[in-house]
Formats: C-alpha cells, structure tokens, sequence
C-alpha cells in the first residue's frame, strides 16, 4: 500500500526537454529527459554511450530509473550532438568539444531548474558507460566547461565511468585505433591531449568508480587512469567486468538480476548520495 501511495505521489517525467537551442541542430539531440521522485532528492545523471557518433538517452532507461529509484535518486538522461560518420571530411562535421559541451549545458540547465521539478541541483552523480564513460570524466575533470555554465564543480558527488580507454587519448591514437577516435577527435594530435581526462586531475576530485574489462591494452588505460586518480588523492572504486562483453556493461547496470555490476554501483551510489 505504501509504496502504491508513493507512486501516486511522483510527479510524472519531463521528457524530451530542450536544454538549450542551437541553430540548424534538432531539438531531440540537445534535450534531456528528468524523473523525479516523490521528494527532493539528489540527481543521477545518465549519459549514454555509443562512440560519440549514435546512441540515445532512452535506451534500457527502466533499468536506470529503477537503479536511481532503489538509491534514493532522481534520473536525468541526456542526448548531446554526435559525431556523423558519414560527413567526415566535410565542414559541417562535428569534432570534440561539442559532445561535452552539450554535456555541461544539459547540467547546467537541471541545476537552474532543479528546484522547480523537486531535484538537489547541488548534489549529482554523473555515470556513463564507453563514449559517455569518456564524458563524464572529462567533464567532472576539465572544469572549463561546467564553470562556462556558471557552476560549481563541487556540486559533482560522484563520476561512474564504465569501460573505456579513451582517459588518454594521444597514448591511445598512438596505438592501432577504430575510426570512431578520429571521427570524434580528429587527425591533429595538438586537440588529443587537451580532450583527455588524464590531463586535468587535481586534488578536489569527487568519488570515481570505474569498470574495467576487456583485453590487455585497455585493462591498462583504465588502471593507469585509477592510479594517476589515486596519486591526487581521490577516491576511486573499480568494479572487474570481465565477465561481460563491452554493448553489455551498459545493459546490465541497473539490472535487478545483474550480480556483477548493480551491487557495486549501488553501494557507490549510497556513499555518494551520503557524503
């Protein structure tokens, strides 16, 4: 009964909300969608993946929904612009900044707003998983973007970034690499440094965890990332997704039936909320 009662108390979503507006660009992609909880709460911010270049903020988003419900947060998921493989070349193509960019502007839209739909703008975790695992931690790291929005880095609690080895990008162009590295970053290697979360640590960091998995080489990008992380005195939690394939580090957090990676993001998720 209580919880029917609770449910009838959530206000509904906000879905497809623009958070900001920029010529020629579709609103869906430069829009978010927000679910609050029956009372303030702080904020959990989804930002997908997809190699900077496909992916949406719906997607597998009940299983996120219920992760943010079970931990005592609200929801936020996020499109940014992408990458368009098919216009490489071309003036119109989208290079990095711009998927970060629009990261820090959809944040900075919920933390205006926050007290309007019931949300702690204060306190948010950030989490995203391959391209959007690269996101969060350049946004939390590199505090340009979040200060051009007018916001405080220390309102940032927590930064789950799940499986990827794009924390240093000049060691990893140097290395045999997909096309989607160049298509989001470009062939000058003077812009890979600079979209690197390794190069802007500092000592104030808040709470990491990360997934690490998959073969050798990119096991190792994510634990020098974790070391380099601990150097400045920063916590960080590391969570073995061995067991799963890269699409299914994404699909599982969040899933009740999950018992490799929704426990540990829970108990996370519980310290961060808590601190």
């Amino acid at each position: 009964m209580l919880a029917l009662l609770l449910s009838a108390c959530t206000p509904p979503p906000l879905l497809d909300q623009p958070y900001r507006e920029l010529p020629g660009v579709e609103s869906e992609l430069l829009s978010l969608d927000l679910y609050p909880l029956a009372e303030p709460a702080p904020l959990l911010v989804w930002v997908h993946g997809g190699a900077w270049q496909s992916g949406d903020k719906s997607k597998d988003i009940a299983d996120k929904r219920g992760l943010a419900r079970r931990s005592g947060y609200a929801l936020a998921s996020l499109n940014y612009r992408l990458s368009d493989p098919d216009d490489f070349g071309e003036p119109t193509h989208l290079f990095h900044p711009v998927h970060v960019q629009d990261v820090a502007a959809a944040l900075g839209w919920l933390h205006r707003n926050a007290e309007a739909f019931g949300v702690d703008g204060d306190h948010m975790v950030l989490m995203g998983p391959s391209a959007g695992a690269h996101l969060v931690a350049l946004v939390a790291t590199d505090t340009r973007f979040l200060e051009e929005e007018e916001m405080d880095p220390a309102i940032l609690r927590g930064i789950a970034s799940y499986d990827i080895d794009a924390y240093d990008l000049p060691a990893r162009l140097a290395l045999p690499a997909g096309p989607a590295y160049v298509n989001a970053f470009g062939e000058d290697p003077a812009g890979w440094e600079e979209a690197s979360p390794l190069y802007h640590l500092r000592p104030d960091l808040p709470p990491f965890q990360l997934v690490c998995r998959g073969p050798e080489q990119r096991l190792t990008f994510c634990q020098d990332f974790a070391t380099a992380l601990q150097d400045q005195g920063t916590e960080v939690d590391i969570l073995d997704g061995s067991p799963l394939k890269h699409p299914e580090v994404a699909d599982s957090v969040g899933e009740t039936t999950d018992m490799v990676l929704t426990p540990g993001v829970e108990a996370f998720l519980e310290r961060c909320r808590d601190d």
